[in-house]
């Protein structure tokens, strides 16, 4: 039958997956694994109708797993596979109960060919196992529907069993579920006197692992068992025992065992599951039967209560509902007095509630401690009592003889039950000796039952319309904290409201801080409560409890309290009552309570009420949090909107105001063109930003610069920053050298590009110390270009996501506003760099030394490298004229390496031990390069060389390079003292 359940065990993981996935695409259901231990828990979770195991399983052994798997289902079918081929191991497991073997290595096919035959004789068994049941569950049939009672039942099942399982010996025990006990309700064959009056406990032992299980257990002389099991079926003559739990549902009445003497054969595993099927049967017999005991005895009682019945039920004021009782009982009994002791949750001591006869206003209200007493007694072990003389009794409190002025001899109390709990205690007492008979305590107890529902209904209602007046009052409460928006305001509200639903004197809240792990005290009301500077850990004092436990704690006695915390020693509380304030997942703090009344004055109905109010506090809690969190949100949100106007302000006044000619230049045309232009390019080119609109860019390139315009194209396609030096055209027609600068992230479908083109007309006739300059300032142009403009016109784009964001993701937003720091950061680094470059060194200010360390140290920390400066030999040897000449050397060295040496360290000597020559030695551990290239370099543009070497040959000094690619770069300059002063 497809979807039968197997379970696969070996311990080869592919081949249970191999076997797992085969036998699951023929519509089994199946498991499988490579370990005995999760077989056996597979085993004690589900019920399989097929087990494949292999006897080598890496921890428990096939057999053992075989084993356990009849033990928990008899009627479970087994397959067992090896690779050995012994006849001892097919000997083993046939007597566990194997079915067949699979020796290794074997064809799928077989293996399918097996399972199938295993399933369809497994198929087979249980049919005709079903078929045998048939018979036996007729006659239980029969036998309840002659019985009603469960002993005479019991009797008659026993034999239907006996009859269909054949035994030796055989016995019925039965549950009894307020006594946790097993007791004897039937037996055969057993000898006189065994098992009589056998009462075994069912907490633990293995009458529990018995009423725990499904199946029927096998025991015999190797298994533990107690000594009263032992003496109901265990014997020196018997060979074999089994007991089958009893079950209706999921509850279990009792259990039914079998056993045969020795000489006779095991049972089988047919026994077995017949006994399983007629365990349930015998069960729901039972059952059936004391439930039907139990309607008669209700039919019987209720003629008795009746009367009783609608006297105690007129009323639902308790006070009146125990005056009617007592005031019954008096008459009825003709006795001096009767009482009514309630059990005081609190306390479990009891107090009279109510009292008929002499000096009643004497002893209502009186307490008694638990278990003082006759009262006390019964309350404490619910059972009735009768005492003829009270006087000779240790129990008797003989201060209420002194109280009431009578000398009571005869005491009768039985405790009022309801719900399956003593609630109180009836006692009736009286001046005569041995006043009370078994008679007269049944008909008490009758009443006392009628009286305990009365009783409890009056309760029921009290306490029913106080929690509805609690109920109105927390609705009250919620819609005031729901309509506070402050934060402060919230929790004082919220601490006042709680001190005057619990009537108490202070109160205060601690609020956790996830930051810091500790609750910190937030607010505090009434009495000398502490303000402030208050935290505690998990665990530590009242509130520390209540977070580290989640449930309300009461404490009736504080400053006595050992888990008191020592930042409350002191205080003089009487009584204290915490509460963990809940927001669904989200734990946000403890509200407490204090009372400076006497003991008890918190009770378990206080806590509830006051978590509920804490539910509700939590609630007006986060939504203040949450309206706190909008607000903010709005006010960031304002401030982003302003942020991007004045960044989209300060980059509108960046472009117009640039001293260079910066083109907005669409490439995404057919014929490139200009989309705007600055002030500066309206002021050299002589064309207004109407008339560049829309223009082509060949409007302001000479004939000879359409291929400088081509080259630049094509290098923007491919990604690459360009600048290039050309030759540009004004509107008067007359051409000027320019250096053109452009970069882009992406030209694929290129769009628009930022050009920035610098008249560099006077660069051409300046000096080459001016050449070194403006190639700075398009080194800086470059820069401020490919970071800045590019980064602007990024910023530009991301406003026009951030509109759509603010609204439907603040989460991204947040996440955008992160970026837009960390792009401002960089945009500072780069300024800030471009600064360093362009300021001027105060030579004349600060003196040569002080500069030149100034400069060096400054250069290293914008370069993030090392630059190591000594200056050897008296400094006062250096005459002015030298100054600004090794000055600008070491500066034209550095930014040499700043630009291409990717060196770490730099290592700057200035030797002045010579009295005819300083020697300037700087040196770098960056990537080198080879000499030979020096003037292809120069020829490139790479001026840096050529101005120093220009210098020093002025002044009749020598300039060496020594470099080598991969091993750095030194510069060594040699300069004459005698010169300089002559000079």
């Amino acid at each position: 039958m497809i979807g039968e359940r197997i379970l696969i065990a070996d311990d080869e993981l592919p081949m249970v997956q191999s076997y797992t996935k085969l036998l699951s695409e023929r519509g089994y259901q199946v498991r499988g694994t490579n370990r005995g231990e999760k077989a056996l828990a597979c085993l004690e979770e589900e019920q399989f109708d097929l087990l494949l195991v292999n006897f080598k399983l890496p921890d428990v052994g096939g057999l053992e797993v075989l084993r356990r798997a009849k033990e928990l289902d008899p009627g479970i079918t087994a397959i067992v596979i090896t690779s050995d081929g012994l006849l001892k191991s097919a000997i083993d497991s046939l007597r566990v109960g194997a079915r067949g073997f699979l020796l290794k290595p074997f064809d799928l096919d077989v293996l399918l060919r097996t399972v199938s035959e295993a399933l369809e004789e497994h198929r087979r068994e249980q049919e005709n196992l079903h078929r045998q049941a048939l018979l036996p569950i007729l006659e239980i049939s029969h036998a309840l529907m002659a019985e009603s009672d469960v002993v005479s039942l019991a009797g008659r099942l026993l034999d239907v069993v006996i009859q269909q399982i054949v035994a030796d010996r055989a016995s019925l025990m039965l549950l009894d579920e307020e006594m946790d006990v097993l007791y004897l309700a039937s037996a055969a064959g057993l000898p006189a006197g065994r098992g009589q009056n056998t009462r075994i406990s069912v907490r633990e032992g293995i009458a529990r692992q018995i009423l725990l299980r499904q199946s029927p257990l096998v025991l015999d002389e190797k298994t533990s068992l107690s000594p009263a099991w032992r003496a109901l079926i265990s014997d020196p003559d018997i060979n074999v025992a089994v007991c089958v739990p009893l079950h209706t549902g999921r509850r279990a009445i009792g259990v039914l065992n079998l056993s045969r003497l020795n000489g006779s054969v095991s049972f089988t595993s047919n026994d077995l599951n017949l006994l399983s099927v007629m365990g349930h049967q015998v069960a729901i017999a039972l059952d059936n039967v004391r439930l039907y005991e139990a309607v008669g005895r209700g039919s019987r009682e209720l003629a008795l209560l009746n009367r009783a019945g609608q006297v105690f039920n007129s009323s639902l004021d308790l006070d009146q509902v125990l005056v009617t009782i007592l005031e019954a009982v008096r008459r009825l009994l003709n006795v001096v007095a009767c009482s009514v002791w309630m059990v005081d949750p609190a306390t479990d001591g009891l107090l009279c509630q109510q009292v008929v006869g002499p000096q009643s206003e004497t002893v209502r209200g009186w307490r008694l401690s638990p278990g003082e007493g006759f009262a006390g007694w019964v309350a404490q072990s619910g059972k009735s009592l009768i005492v003829p003389d009270a006087r000779t009794d240790a129990r008797h409190f003989s201060h209420l003889d002194q109280l009431t002025g009578l000398a009571l001899r005869s005491i009768l109390s039985v405790p009022l039950r309801a719900r399956g709990r003593v609630i109180g205690v009836l006692q009736v007492v009286d001046t005569q000796f041995s006043r009370f008979k078994p008679a007269e305590s049944t008909l008490v107890e009758s009443l006392a039952a009628s009286a305990a529902i009365a009783v409890e209904n009056a309760r029921l209602f009290a306490a029913t319309r106080h929690q509805a007046e609690q109920l109105e009052a927390l609705s009250r409460v919620s819609q005031d904290l729901i309509a506070l928006r402050d934060r402060d305001t919230l929790l004082r509200h919220i601490v006042e409201h709680a001190i005057e639903l619990l009537n108490g004197d202070s109160g205060g809240m601690y609020l956790y801080c996830p930051e810091r792990q500790l609750l910190e005290w937030a607010v505090a009301v009434g009495g000398d409560v502490r303000q402030e500077g208050i935290t505690l850990g998990r665990g530590e004092g009242l509130a520390g409890q209540v977070w580290s436990t989640g449930e309300p704690l009461i404490v009736d006695d504080y400053d006595n309290w050992p888990g008191r915390s020592q930042q409350w020693a002191g205080t003089g509380a009487q009584a204290m009552i915490g509460v963990p304030v809940q927001g669904g997942d989200e734990f946000l703090g403890v509200l407490t309570v204090r009372s400076d009344r006497s003991e008890g004055c918190f009770v378990s109905e206080d806590a509830l009420l006051l978590s509920r109010f804490a539910t509700q506090a939590a609630i007006a809690i986060q939504n203040v949090r949450l309206y706190e969190q909008a607000r903010q949100e709005i006010a960031e949100r304002k401030w982003v909107e302003e942020a991007l106007r004045e960044s989209e302000q300060r980059f509108r006044d960046l472009f117009e105001n640039a001293p260079l000619c910066i083109f907005v230049v669409d490439f995404g045309q057919t014929s490139p063109t200009i989309v705007r232009a600055n002030r500066q390019a309206e002021k050299v080119y002589g064309w207004s930003s109407k008339e560049f609109a829309a223009a082509s860019v060949e409007k302001i390139l000479s004939s000879q610069a359409r291929c400088d315009l081509d080259r630049m194209v094509n290098a923007l396609r491919a990604g690459e920053t360009v600048t290039i030096e050309s030759v540009s055209r004004r509107r008067d027609g007359s051409m000027f050298p320019v250096r053109v600068s452009a970069a882009s992230e992406t030209m694929s479908g290129l769009s628009r590009v930022v050009i920035i083109v610098e008249d560099i007309t006077a660069e051409k006739s300046r000096r080459s110390e001016e050449e070194a300059i403006a190639e700075e300032r398009r080194r800086i142009a470059r820069e401020i270009h490919d970071g800045l403009a590019q980064d602007l016109a990024s910023l530009h784009l991301r406003v026009k996501l951030w509109h759509k964001l603010v609204d439907h993701d603040p989460a991204q937003m947040h996440a955008e506003l992160h970026a837009l720091q960390e792009l401002l950061s960089e945009e500072i680094r780069e300024v800030r760099r471009a600064i360093f470059a362009l300021r001027p060194v105060a030579l004349d200010e600060l003196g040569f030394y002080p500069a030149l360390d100034q400069f060096t140290r400054d250069f290293g920390e914008q370069n993030q490298l090392y630059v190591d400066l000594r200056i050897l030999g008296p400094q006062d040897r250096l005459s002015l004229s030298l100054e600004p000449v090794l000055f600008r050397i070491v500066q034209e060295a550095l930014n040499n390496v700043g630009k291409h040496a990717l060196a770490r360290t730099v290592w700057i000597v200035l030797d002045l031990r010579s009295a005819d020559e300083v020697a300037l030695t700087i040196r770098d551990d960056g990537v080198g390069f080879d000499p030979a290239i020096l003037d292809q370099a120069v020829r490139l543009g790479h001026l840096g060389f050529k101005q120093m070497r220009e210098r020093v040959e002025a002044l009749k000094g020598t300039f060496l390079v020594k470099s080598k690619a991969g091993s750095g770069t030194e510069i060594n300059v040699v300069l004459p003292l005698s010169k300089a002063w002559g000079g």
